[in-house]
């Protein structure tokens, strides 16, 4: 009451069978919102399931699963029976041979089956992390939340269980919402993608495009995308003044801002000729900052005025072109239409 509003205007849907997963910085909402649809939270607005509004329905009565950060698995009980645990849940309890069976059966498709009857105190985080989905997979939810359920895992477990838990919601089909901050695990586990700022859903895509298409400014900085240009109108239709240059954006592509794509750019040496078809259409020629390497590809500073230490953009090559480059080299970056999104007003 009277209290500040954490979410505005938000409205998302989930296809059944789906994964949607919430990406966004902490603080602007993602948790909230999960509680919100859980039950969990008082709103304002309503929540569905498959047209039928669940809004008064108790949380235990959704249908609905809950995968918190922490994990909460029960001390007192074996691996088996915090399973077993969620299999009950919202249901009648089965004979003990169907209980069994079933609980063998989750343990075994997350990797646990040999660990049934351990302590909980003796397994690893990545196992604790297992425990926790095939608890919340047990009842068989018609919706089920994750949020951010593996903070805190060093990366190779992180990706192995990533690799898993999208493994499982794929082979069972299983509707789900799942809040992260990061962008890989987003692309990695979900089909479509919604970036969420100070509590507003700013673009909602698929998994596959939303990188490269971010909507808004905001959107795009969030994924790590900092070309951004101001665009200047000339009479020539599709063609502004930037700060690199004229450029020609694509048709029907129109804004006062744009980002170009930094995995889009082409590097080569000032005196390496023309690059052969197809033609580029904007090109400028800039001196290299810095490379850094990350992952399979390297992030390399583009200094293009050097008068202004804040006139830089970035470019991502393959590794084998950045060992070529060397801090303040001068380099020719060639683009074509399809490295400039037009960019939107931020919602915020």
């Amino acid at each position: 009451m009277g209290g500040k509003r954490i979410l505005e205007q938000v409205s998302v849907s989930v296809p059944v069978g789906s994964t949607l997963a919430i990406l966004g910085p902490s603080g602007c909402g993602k948790t909230t919102l999960l509680r919100v649809v859980a039950g969990l939270q008082v709103h304002d607005g309503d929540v569905t399931w498959q047209g039928t509004s669940v809004a008064g329905v108790a949380p235990h009565r959704r249908g609905f699963g809950l995968l918190f950060q922490g994990h909460a698995l029960f001390p007192h009980l074996d691996v088996a029976g915090n399973v077993a645990y969620g299999l009950h849940m919202g249901s009648p309890r089965a004979p003990r041979s169907e209980t069994d069976a079933a609980v063998h059966g989750l343990l075994a498709m997350v990797g646990l089956d040999a660990r049934a009857d351990s302590s909980i105190d003796t397994l690893s985080g990545g196992e604790s992390r297992r425990v926790s989905l095939a608890r919340a997979l047990a009842p068989r939810p018609h919706l089920l939340m994750l949020d951010e359920p593996l903070s805190g895992l060093d990366r190779p477990l992180r990706e192995q269980l990533l690799a898993d838990i999208r493994r499982l919601l794929t082979e069972l089909q299983q509707t789900a919402l799942y809040v992260t901050h990061d962008l890989e695990e987003a692309l990695a586990v979900a089909d479509r993608v919604a970036v969420m700022g100070a509590g507003r859903i700013e673009q909602v895509a698929g998994a596959a495009s939303i990188y490269h298409r971010p909507a808004t400014e905001f959107v795009a900085r969030f994924l790590g995308l900092t070309n951004i240009l101001d665009l200047t109108p000339t009479p020539i239709a599709d063609v502004y003044h930037t700060a690199i240059g004229k450029v020609r954006m694509p048709r029907g592509e129109t804004g006062a801002r744009a980002l170009l794509h930094p995995a889009a750019l082409r590097l080569a040496p000032v005196d390496a000729g023309p690059e052969p078809e197809p033609p580029l259409t904007g090109q400028f020629v800039a001196t290299v900052g810095g490379v850094v390497r990350r992952g399979p590809y390297s992030v390399v500073r583009l200094q293009y005025d050097g008068d202004d230490p804040a006139a830089a953009l970035t470019a991502l090559v393959p590794p084998h072109v950045a060992a070529g480059l060397q801090s303040g080299a001068r380099v020719r970056a060639r683009f074509g239409e399809d490295a400039l999104v037009a960019l939107g007003t931020d919602r915020q």
